[in-house]
């Protein structure tokens, strides 16, 4: 004797049935959140004591003002003596510096009066930035720990500390170069959007205004952000092209000229 098939209305009622018991079921695409809020603070603060030891390292060095030395006084003269149009001149006694720097060294001399502490405020600022900005670039393209290595080598590094503390645009250098690379890596690793592209162009023509390198990095990382999103459309349109190391096979041997007849 053939077994009754269930109806579609008592299908339904015991599927709701089963749902009610089993209990709500979870979203397809949560993710567990391991703590939430305070994990993440807890996986952070390795990093901000870096970054806050790297702050106070160089915060002592700037509140010590000593005196300038050689190079940075005829900077220096350059900077107190010349009015704003003339800083995008040539130097006088054998210098160079982009004229951005210049120009916010003289506004910073301007506000602040012609001291040492003034004369060193920019340079201070662009090393203090520099310190956040690497860390947000490092744990944006590293692991948590090899992050965690490179920001406080980046932090604690003597030469960083020194140029952060110096009438010279070294430390602007490591910053506009540290900020056109995290702005760059943004626009690789997440869904390209308009805002960010005009970002990253925004602070590119700021940078070359103020940094030397920053002209070859901006071009650099231009040139990768237009050839990446060309080699990632050519590997879509041929899926089929793939290495053997990639599909798990032996790669096949080619034989070059006639093929031999198979052995008996």
């Amino acid at each position: 004797m053939a077994a009754r098939q269930p109806q579609d209305g008592e299908a339904a009622v015991a599927l709701a049935t089963v749902e009610r018991r089993a209990g709500p079921a979870a979203p397809r695409h949560a993710r567990p959140t391991r703590g939430g809020r305070g994990a993440r603070v807890v996986a952070w603060l390795p990093a901000c004591l870096a970054v806050a030891m790297g702050l106070a390292i160089r915060v002592e060095q700037y509140l010590h003002q000593r005196a300038l030395w050689f190079d940075e006084g005829l900077l220096a003269l350059n900077i107190i003596h010349r009015p704003y149009r003339r800083l995008f001149d040539p130097l006088a006694y054998h210098q160079g510096a982009p004229p951005g720097f210049l120009v916010a060294q003289r506004t910073a001399m301007h506000a602040f009066g012609g001291g040492e502490a003034a004369l060193r405020l920019v340079p201070f600022l662009g090393g203090c930035l520099a310190v956040v900005v690497f860390a947000h670039l490092a744990h944006r393209v590293l692991s948590r720990p090899a992050a965690l290595v490179a920001t406080v080598l980046f932090a604690l590094s003597p030469f960083l500390v020194y140029y952060s503390n110096e009438v010279q645009q070294y430390s602007t250098d490591a910053l506009f170069t540290v900020l056109l690379l995290d702005l760059a890596a943004g626009l690789l690793l997440a869904p390209v959007r308009p805002r960010r592209a005009v970002g990253f162009g925004l602070a590119g023509a700021v940078a070359v205004l103020c940094s030397h390198p920053a002209v070859f990095v901006a071009a650099g990382a231009s040139a990768v952000l237009v050839a990446v999103p060309l080699l990632r459309r050519d590997r879509v349109r041929s899926p089929g092209r793939c290495s053997a190391s990639d599909s798990g096979r032996p790669p096949e041997p080619r034989v070059m000229g006639r093929p031999e007849a198979p052995r008996g």
